[in-house]
């Protein structure tokens, strides 16, 4: 063989994954419901780290949990909004809700 594959077995089950989650996450409408606010966390997140950079505010969680161990070539090679993005891209959504203010938080459940 000249290529790499999943076995039929594996294929199926992704397949079957891939299904679920199409229904119960991408075009599941209730998740949906929470689009905007999500939205403004997110600005809100955003903005919030990015001032934290430019006023170099090292009690900031983009410091204490994501640049702490970050190389000099990366930061010297990235703007203040491209690391903010990084930090955020590599949150995941428990910790993402957790940054939020309790009181913007959409109310969820763990499906």
């Amino acid at each position: 063989k000249n290529y790499t594959a999943f076995s039929r077995e594996v294929s199926m089950a992704l397949q079957a994954l891939k299904g679920f989650n199409l229904e119960h996450i991408y075009l599941n409408p209730k998740i949906k419901n929470h689009l905007e606010i999500i939205r403004q966390l997110f600005e809100m997140l955003f903005d919030r780290y990015l001032n934290d950079l430019k006023n170099h505010n090292l009690s900031s969680v983009i410091f204490t949990q994501f640049l702490e161990d970050i190389s000099d070539t990366y930061l010297t090679n990235h703007n203040h909004a491209e690391i903010v993005r990084d930090f955020m891209a590599g949150m995941t959504d428990h910790y993402f809700l957790r940054l939020c203010p309790e009181d913007m938080r959409p109310a969820y459940r763990i499906m």
